[in-house]
């Protein structure tokens, strides 16, 4: 189930989110691979975020993500 809401997160959050989250990269290497400010890899992260609870939501409760 994860890995099919992870796939529903639009890039470059995606991108973002594989590295540093799944594949445990630090905030600058993260940073140096997406050529990204380190501010933008937190809006990033958050939009991440964002869209997988609500696409873990849908799959729990069973309706349709947004």
């Amino acid at each position: 189930m994860f890995d099919e809401c992870i796939q529903q997160v639009k890039n470059p959050a995606h991108d973002v989110f594989i590295l540093r989250v799944l594949e445990d990269k630090s905030a600058d290497e993260v940073c140096r691979i997406m050529d990204i400010s380190p501010s933008y890899l937190w809006v990033l992260l958050h939009r991440a975020r964002l869209q997988l609870k609500v696409s873990l939501e849908a799959k729990w409760t069973g309706k349709d993500a947004k």
